[in-house]
């Protein structure tokens, strides 16, 4: 009885190496082959005597094929925007913005930064000019309308180029704008950045006011880094 006892445990122990090993390789096999990218071997069952042939199990779901990197996709001068979709305009906020005041040019309440005193005011939307000239870009076309918009007039050596932002769809990049600060010794300055899609007459505008000129320059880098556009089909 004692040997049976003692040649049944050495069985048992005998089965669990068995499958221990099984088991590990199976393991091992999985890992390198997914490492590979390539599906994973079927697990051959062995044929048992008396039980027919082997059989085979369902092989295993191949590794999830990595996400499409998002490729970079700029809205330089003069490129049109993808057909079918136009511009929409915001930047982030922390804590020390809070709402403002609505101005009547731009069509929308702005943003005060508790801090620094200035208060910024993004939209977008159709641009209402008169047709261009035939010689006329983007970039002309967005200084005429940053004038147009504040009722003023600008010459480009007043202004300097800029850009922000840009997502559509999995794509991002930058957009360009032209950008227009007025610091002044005393009383408000302020800064006006647009960018006109002249083929769609859709445009962009950032406009940021401040009390002081030392707080506009501040501000002005802040909209560079946290404004952002992105294209997408009419709501």
């Amino acid at each position: 009885m004692l040997v049976l006892a003692l040649l049944g445990v050495l069985g048992i122990i005998a089965t669990a190496v068995s499958s221990w090993v099984v088991v590990g390789a199976f393991a091992r096999g999985f890992s390198t082959v997914a490492e590979l990218g390539k599906p994973v071997a079927a697990a051959v069952v062995p044929e048992t005597p008396g039980e027919g042939p082997a059989s085979v199990e369902p092989d295993a779901e191949p590794p999830a094929e990595p996400a499409a990197a998002a490729e970079r996709r700029d809205l330089d001068w003069d490129m049109p925007l993808p057909e079918g979709e136009i511009p929409y305009v915001s930047f982030t906020r922390g804590t020390d913005w809070s709402f403002g005041a609505e101005r009547p040019e731009f069509g929308t309440d702005g943003y005060r930064n508790e801090q620094t005193g200035c208060s910024v005011w993004v939209t977008s939307g159709g641009v209402e000019l008169p047709a261009p000239d035939a010689e006329e870009g983007d970039r002309e076309r967005s200084l005429r309308w940053a004038g147009s918009l504040l009722g003023r007039s600008f010459a480009f050596e007043e202004t300097a180029d800029a850009s922000i932002a840009a997502e559509h769809g999995s794509n991002r990049g930058r957009m360009d704008l032209i950008a227009v600060p007025k610091e002044r010794s005393e009383g408000i300055s302020d800064l006006i950045m647009t960018r006109v899609f002249t083929d769609s007459d859709q445009g962009v505008v950032a406009y940021a006011e401040c009390p002081d000129a030392a707080s506009l320059h501040p501000t002005f880098e802040y909209l560079l880094r946290n404004a952002y556009v992105v294209t997408a089909p009419p709501f």
